[in-house]
C-alpha cells in the first residue's frame, strides 16, 4: 500500500514540473513575441525616412539636407 501512495506522489510531482515548465516557455514565449513586435513598430517607419533621404541626396548633391527633405 506504501509503494502505490508512493507512486501516485511522485506522479503528481513530475505533473506539477511539467506544467511548471510548460507555463515558463509559455510565458517566454510571450514575451518574446512582444518584444519582436515591438522593435518591428519602432523600425516600421525608419525605413521610409532613410529612403527619402537617400533619394534626396542623389537628387540634389550639392543642396543642404534639410533643403531636399
Amino acid at each position: 500500500m506504501l509503494v502505490v501512495r508512493e507512486r501516485e506522489f511522485v506522479d503528481a510531482l513530475v505533473d506539477l514540473l511539467i506544467a511548471t515548465v510548460h507555463r515558463i516557455g509559455a510565458r517566454a514565449g510571450r514575451r518574446v513575441t512582444k518584444e519582436l513586435t515591438n522593435a518591428f513598430k519602432k523600425v516600421r517607419g525608419k525605413e521610409k525616412i532613410l529612403f527619402s533621404i537617400a533619394e534626396a541626396a542623389i537628387d540634389a548633391p550639392d543642396d543642404a539636407v534639410r533643403t531636399v527633405v
